[in-house]
């Protein structure tokens, strides 16, 4: 499997959020810059790309 980094992200990007660790919900990346990615969640959601290294246990990406 190829190893997935966030300074790859783009838009059209999937990626897993959870709140409890166990149930996964994918989301869509609909705008990136060089330190965020956008998408929709509980409304219009941005994140840091280095949360992905930070807080692997509640986001993951998926495929890019």
């Amino acid at each position: 499997m190829k190893n997935l980094k966030p300074s790859d992200l783009k838009v059209g990007s999937v990626i897993e959020t959870t709140i409890n660790g166990k149930d996964w919900t994918e989301r869509t990346i609909t705008r990136v810059s060089d330190k965020y990615v956008w998408f929709l969640g509980g409304g219009y959601d941005r994140t840091a790309r280095q949360t992905f290294v930070n807080h692997s246990k509640l986001y993951r990406i998926k495929s890019i």
